[in-house]
Order: structure tokens, then C-alpha cells, then sequence
């Protein structure tokens, strides 16, 4: 497809939970290869590798038309990757002796369209290896040697003074240009020309091979002419120092970046490419500390060059760690602030959820475009896109792999979350029928969801209607799947307390505690309760519920629950103005321990002046956000009955007794 859009591969319906829907699951047999990798690609359509094995398998077999079809999927869908373009092209160059035009000609036109913009140098390589093996210098003359020189004038504007790795390309030009033997003086001042404009453009770029390109153009300017030789080189000094300190700046904040993906279908292997969902985590941000300091054109480009040179970076980046939702989407905003034409932004947002359908970043940032541009259908599109991807990615592990119950929890969070943000998006544009509609799907998936997916739609009743009728009615069906869920109890007593439903409130905890088995969260549904009752009941309803509390958690400590039920504004005032000592957040009063007693005191000691110590107050002394944290994690001090540390006689003695050099 020339417009770099995948076709969408058929997923299963959110609205069934069937894994039998999975391509994998169906029944083949064992030596049918192709079908099986075929199942999986579809299954799991962002896997390169997968393809890599199925094109190998064609081409073992020598079936072409089939290693063009798998290659077509692969482009459709990873339209800007370069390699895989490359392995296309590597593949045509190796099969043939004689170059089928009309085979790879169209390959090139696709590649290296305007539409596409890709500007990765080992591509346009390919493009200089097919245009000088279609025009020989040798049966071809004058006319073959320049349309050659034009191929390398078109990569070198296109990419290759953006990028700091192209030594090869740079030798091969000159080599090139270099073995030109002119046959009269005009051709040996246009072949002299032509090398001194190489050398003046590559000599001013940050790049891996400006030392010995140097010396290699100080000795050639003394080998045309020793007389103008001097003039020609200073003039380039400045920048070819300029251009050498910026080289050695980029590789310092590279360091440790890969950039090996394969280009050749031999060379490709599951570990050298791409892994769908996964991404190096320090690869990732090594490529946003190259766009950052690109960002900071240190090359003093104009305008239009500089905006050439981060598009090229942000192409390379897209590569390496194209599975990273954070490079697309910096890619594309990026180009919408860079271009009048704000569709650039969905062109590369939709790009990056070809390579990440299951992307909750990309799904909702697209569907923002195309709901300032009112395209209603293509929201839905979009975000029921990414819910397939993550559904059929939670049936498939579900089935895979039944005990990890850590990553599928995960997954149902996200499949959740998606349809939270669908529902509110939905509601927005279309309404509370909407909503509700979404909400009646999500019913029927039953435990693939959370309980989030109840209280997300119980808010939006009540905040469209401020009814509490509808929310609760809400809310009591999520008791139906998730009674035992001291998470969702507890989320469901803060939207009664919220609405002021004090009769329901009671309701809920009464039949809900002795159905939690967490205990931490018994504990805050017991003291969520307890202060709620003490804001709008009476004081012996409150006694009676703090009875209860104790008799069940008799750990506890009943003067920091009492501090706790005395809140205002969600701030305990008590232990903040009273009982500073229980408060882990706040930097104490200077606290001393009496050595005469084994009872904790608060003694203010007297310094030599004569004058006390004055009382901590946040907005005199900032305490170090590195005290902070140790105060956080230290135990409070009344777990401790003996002098631990004498804290006035460690400072007087450090005062004394050691001196700083």
C-alpha cells in the first residue's frame, strides 16, 4: 500500500471471551509450516521475526510470488523500517545476474516515496548499488557517470550529512570520484570540483570519519596545487574543529546505543530484531537524549535543514525502538508543530499503532485528532482497535499461560482502562445512550474486567443527572462478580460517602466485612466507616464501630486512631500540632533523650550563647529532600524505651574533636 496504512488483521470480538477465536487455535497439520506461521502472523501481526521465518521458508522453496506477497505484509505494516526494505531489495540484487527493472524499480518507488520520507542510509545505499549496476560507467560513458554522481548528490542531501555513522558512504563516493579518469582538462576540473565540494560538505558534519578524512583532503589539496592549497584548507578549518568537538559530544551521549538492526534476510534472527511489546528501557532513552540534543541545533542550521536533521533522527529512532510508544508519539507532534498540514499528526500516530495496536498512549492521542476534525467513526475505530489487540493479547495468555496471575491482572487493568476512557470519550461526544451502550458490553465480559468499569460509569450517571438512583444500581451489579474485592468495597463506600448516602454506606459495611479476607483493606473500609460515621452520625454509633474495630484488629494503636477520626480536610491537625512525633513527613522539634530517665522527653538543650534551640517550622528551614526520605522509612521513636543515640554529645564531640582539612 503506497500510503504506508496497514489493512487491519480480523481480531476477535471484545464481546467474546472464547479463546477458540485465536488463528492459533486452529486445527493443521504438522507439516503444514506455512499454515502454522501464517496463524501465528495473524495472531500476532507486529512480530517481524515471524515473517523473517516464513520468508525464508518461501525462498528455500523458491516460491517468489509468496516472498513478495510476506513482504508486502511487512511493509504494509512496518512501512517506515527500513531494513526490512533493504532484505526486500538485498534479495532482488542477489537472485538475479541481469537486474529486473520492473521488479525492483517499483520496490525503490514505494521505499523511497515522498509519501513515506524514508531517509535511513543504508536504503538509499541500496538505491547508489542498483543505479550503478544499471548504469555502467564503462558501456555507459559520460551520461551513466553523471546520473551516478546525481544518485550520490541525492543521498547525500537526503541523509547522509545527518548521520554520524557514514563512513562507508563517504569512501565509496570518493572512491568513486577518485577513479574518474577525465579525458580532457574540463572533465579534470569538473572531477575536482566535485571532490572539494564532498570534502567541504562532509568535513563541516559531526561525523565518525573526520580525522582521517582530513588528512586525506589536506594531502589531496597539496596534490592539485600547492599554491592555493593553503587558502582552500584554512577556510575549512574552523568548521572541521567545530564539526570534530560536536562528534565527540554526540558520542558521549550515545554512548552504549545499538543500531545493528539486520539488512540482509540472512543476517535477520530473533535476537537482532525487534520483540512485539518489548523495548530497551535505557536504549530508549539514550534515542531522547540524541533528539534533545539535536533539538538544540548546535549546528546552527537554518530552519528547514534543522528540521531535516531531527526528522532523520526521530526516523532512526522509530527503528531501533519502534515498539515504544513514547518515540511515536513525540514524532508526531513534533511534525504537526513543524507543519501547517495537521494531518501529519495522525499520518505518524497512525503509524505507531500499526507497530503497537495494543498502545493505550497512541489509541487515545489519535482519537483526539480525529475528534477535533469531528471524524466520530474513526474514534471508534480506533480505540475498539486497541481494545481487540489487548482482549485477544488477555485470551491468549489466559490460555498460554493460566498462572500468571500477575501479568494478566495487568492486562485486565488496561482492557478496563481502555473502556473507561472509551465510555467518557463516547459520552462526551455522543451522550449518556453512548455510555450506557459501552457500559452494557463491558457488562457481558463479566471477570475479564475489573470492578474500575462499575464505578468509572456509576461517576458519569451521577455527574450527567446528579441522580445517586442509577449510580448505585450500578454499583450493587459489580457485587454480583466482585463481593470479596476489598479494593472495590472500598472505592464503592467512597462514592456513598461522596453522594452523602449514609443509609447505604451502613448497608455496604455490614455485609461486606465479614467477606474481605485482606486485612489491610478491612482495616480502612472499618476506619473509612468510622469517620464518616463521626462527621454524620452520632457519638455511640461511632463507639460501637470502634469497639468492633479493636476487637478485630487489636494490634492497632487507639490514640493514632482517635487522631485519625479527628481529621479535617483529609489533614491530621492533631499529630501535626500536637503529636508531631507520629508524623514521618514532618521534620521534628529538636528531641533529646534524658540519660537520667529510660522515659522519652523533650528536653530543649542550651547552646553556648545561652540560647535554646528554636521549634522546627517548615517555612524557615527546608529540610533536604535526602532527610526526608530517611525520616520516612525510620521507626517513630516511641518504640523506643532506652537511650539509643545521644545525638547532643555525637555533636559536641564532632564540634571538638574533628577538624576539616
Amino acid at each position: 500500500m503506497s500510503d504506508g496504512t496497514a489493512t487491519p488483521d480480523p481480531l476477535p470480538s471484545s464481546s467474546n471471551t472464547s479463546t477458540s477465536l485465536r488463528p492459533t487455535s486452529r486445527v493443521r497439520d504438522e507439516s503444514d509450516v506455512i499454515g502454522k506461521l501464517n496463524d501465528m502472523i495473524e495472531e500476532q501481526p507486529t512480530d517481524i521475526f515471524l515473517y523473517v521465518k516464513l520468508l525464508k521458508h518461501h525462498v528455500s522453496l523458491k516460491q517468489w510470488k509468496q516472498v513478495y506477497e510476506t513482504f508486502d505484509k511487512l511493509h504494509d505494516r512496518f512501512p517506515l523500517m527500513a531494513n526490512i526494505w533493504c532484505m526486500r531489495l538485498s534479495l532482488e540484487f542477489d537472485k538475479m545476474e541481469e537486474l529486473d527493472a520492473a521488479v525492483i524499480e517499483p520496490v525503490l518507488a514505494r521505499c523511497l516515496s515522498k509519501e513515506l520520507g524514508n531517509n535511513d542510509l543504508s536504503l538509499w545505499l541500496s538505491y547508489i548499488t542498483y543505479v550503478r549496476k544499471k548504469n555502467d560507467i564503462i558501456t555507459g560513458g559520460e551520461e551513466a557517470r553523471n546520473i551516478v554522481i546525481q544518485a550520490f548528490q541525492v543521498v547525500v542531501d537526503k541523509c547522509a550529512i545527518f548521520e554520524p555513522k557514514s563512513i562507508q558512504f563517504w569512501n565509496e563516493y570518493l572512491h568513486f570520484l577518485e577513479h574518474w579518469k577525465p579525458v580532457n582538462k574540463f572533465e579534470e576540473q569538473q572531477r575536482v570540483q566535485y571532490i572539494r565540494k564532498l570534502y567541504k560538505t562532509l568535513l563541516c558534519q559531526p561525523m565518525d570519519c573526520l580525522e582521517s578524512m582530513w588528512q586525506r583532503y589536506t594531502q589531496w589539496e597539496q596534490d592539485v596545487n600547492q599554491l592555493t592549497a593553503r587558502r582552500h584548507i584554512g577556510e575549512l578549518s574552523a568548521q572541521y574543529m567545530n564539526a570534530r568537538s560536536l562528534y565527540q559530544d554526540w558520542l558521549n551521549i550515545t554512548k552504549g546505543l545499538k543500531r545493528n538492526l539486520p539488512i540482509t534476510l540472512n543476517q535477520a534472527t530473533e535476537s537482532n530484531l525487534p520483540k512485539p511489546n518489548e523495548y530497551d528501557v535505557q536504549q530508549l532513552l539514550i534515542w531522547l537524549e540524541w533528539i534533545r540534543w539535536e533539538s538544540d541545533n548546535k549546528l546552527e542550521l537554518s530552519d528547514d535543514l534543522h528540521k531535516a536533521r531531527m526528522t532523520y533522527v526521530y526516523m532512526q529512532a522509530a527503528q531501533h525502538v519502534c515498539f515504544a510508544p513514547e518515540i511515536w508519539f513525540n514524532m508526531a507532534n513534533y511534525q504537526g508543530e513543524k507543519n501547517t498540514d495537521s494531518t501529519v499528526i495522525t499520518k505518524y500516530l497512525k503509524l505507531g499503532q500499526q507497530c503497537i495496536p495494543n498502545s493505550a498512549v497512541l489509541a487515545f492521542s489519535l482519537s483526539e485528532q480525529y475528534e477535533l476534525n469531528t471524524k466520530i467513526p474513526e474514534i471508534e475505530t480506533t480505540i475498539l482497535s486497541c481494545i481487540d489487540r489487548i482482549h485477544l493479547d488477555l485470551a491468549a495468555l489466559m490460555e498460554d499461560d493460566p498462572t500468571n496471575e500477575s501479568a494478566i491482572n495487568q492486562l485486565k487493568s488496561k482492557l478496563t482502562y481502555v473502556y473507561c476512557v472509551y465510555m467518557n470519550t463516547m459520552k462526551r461526544i455522543q451522550g449518556l445512550a453512548a455510555s450506557r451502550k459501552i457500559f452494557g458490553k463491558c457488562r457481558r465480559l463479566k471477570k475479564l474486567v475489573t470492578p474500575d468499569i462499575y464505578l468509572e460509569n456509576a461517576y458519569i450517571e451521577y455527574h450527567i443527572s446528579k441522580d445517586t438512583k442509577t449510580a448505585c444500581k450500578v454499583l450493587e451489579l459489580g457485587l454480583k462478580y466482585f463481593a470479596t474485592d476489598g479494593e472495590y468495597i472500598n472505592k464503592y463506600l467512597d462514592f456513598l460517602i461522596y453522594v452523602n448516602e449514609e443509609s447505604q454506606v451502613k448497608s455496604l459495611f455490614e455485609s461486606s466485612i465479614d467477606k474481605i479476607s485482606d486485612s489491610h483493606l478491612l482495616k480502612m473500609i472499618f476506619q473509612k466507616v468510622i469517620f464518616f460515621e463521626s462527621k454524620v452520625g452520632s457519638l455511640n454509633s461511632v463507639r460501637t464501630l470502634e469497639k468492633r474495630f479493636f476487637e478485630k484488629f487489636p494490634e492497632v494503636n487507639k490514640l493514632e486512631e482517635f487522631t485519625n477520626k479527628y481529621k479535617v480536610l483529609d489533614v491530621n491537625y492533631l499529630q501535626r500540632l500536637e503529636l508531631d512525633y507520629m508524623v514521618r513527613d514532618v521534620m521534628p522539634e529538636a528531641i533529646a533523650l534524658d540519660r537520667g530517665s529510660n522515659n522519652l522527653k523533650r528536653t530543649m538543650r542550651e547552646e553556648e550563647d545561652g540560647q535554646a534551640f528554636k521549634k522546627f517550622k517548615a517555612n524557615e528551614d527546608p529540610i533536604p529532600p535526602e532527610i526526608v526520605e530517611l525520616l520516612k522509612v525510620l521507626p517513630k521513636r516511641q518504640y523506643f524505651k532506652v537511650t539509643i543515640f545521644e545525638a547532643h554529645a555525637f555533636s559536641e564531640f564532632l564540634s571538638d574533636k574533628v577538624t576539616i582539612q
